[in-house]
């Protein structure tokens, strides 16, 4: 039987997604040359969960044990600003955008964990930070040049980027490849703003 790697995610809008770019940008033209692995525009999304491989015959159950718990959970704004890294300035990582406010969108990745957890997904085993993810220090970095990295992350913090209109959540299928991942939606799920679920 076929499985599928699998994640669950906010989506960003296009404008949103072309001010990170251009930040993005900016801040690789200041790092040593491929010592971080750039998140490309059409794969900005904000990760609520991942499920890792699955049977591909279980989108349909997931989609179903979301539109349970997510249609009674209100659209919300989300305000996109600052950045960091993870897991912390001495050693980066991951180099992030925050979320305000946590409260909501912590919420709503609570919700989509018990619907998971529904259906035999194991919990999170960490309380859930909210950011948006548009880097990855590459592996191969050696530690002299991750003071640089952080240096440069930390003198750009970018203010608020924008504002984000969370009205649904997508399920993702991610298929990795030499080149850089590719994410293909398999289903959307509807928060309560009147509107139906709508598979892709």
């Amino acid at each position: 039987m076929q499985t599928i790697r699998c994640f669950i995610a906010v989506d960003i809008s296009p404008e949103i997604k072309d001010r990170i770019s251009s930040l993005i940008s900016h801040v690789a033209s200041q790092v040593p040359r491929g010592s971080v692995r750039w998140v490309e525009r059409v794969n900005l999304h904000l990760t609520l969960k991942f499920l890792g491989e699955i049977q591909s015959v279980r989108a349909n159950g997931i989609q179903k044990a979301l539109d349970l718990v997510l249609g009674a959970i209100p659209a919300f704004d989300l305000s996109i600003a600052g950045a960091g890294l993870f897991p912390s300035a001495r050693k980066p990582r991951i180099i992030w955008l925050g979320i305000l406010p946590a409260h909501d969108v912590s919420l709503l990745a609570a919700k989509v964990d018990n619907a998971m957890q529904s259906l035999g997904f194991e919990p999170e085993d960490r309380p859930f930070s909210p950011h948006l993810t548009i880097g990855r220090v590459s592996r191969d970095v050696s530690e002299s040049a991750l003071p640089a990295i952080a240096e440069v992350v930390l003198k750009n913090q970018p203010g608020e980027i924008g504002m984000i209109r969370i009205q649904a959540v997508t399920l993702y299928r991610s298929d990795l490849r030499p080149q850089g991942p590719i994410y293909t939606p398999l289903a959307h799920v509807q928060l309560a703003d009147g509107k139906s679920p709508n598979p892709c």
